[in-house]
């Protein structure tokens, strides 16, 4: 059986967000200091981070 506990803490270092994606979410979703944003899934939250640093969004 796998033990996932021990993958997940090594996923996101390999797992990094991509600029074009982020700059895309950015200005396709018009996501400003004012946006509240929902991240609906199963990932790393590595994505949501990334808006949140880059336009201080309420995620």
């Amino acid at each position: 059986m796998v033990d996932y506990s021990k993958i997940a803490m090594k996923y996101s270092l390999f797992r990094r967000t991509s600029p074009l994606v982020v700059t895309s979410l950015i200005e396709l979703g018009n996501i400003s200091k004012s946006s509240k944003v929902l991240e609906v899934g199963f990932g790393s939250g590595n994505y949501i981070g990334e808006l949140k640093a880059l336009t201080d969004c309420v995620c």
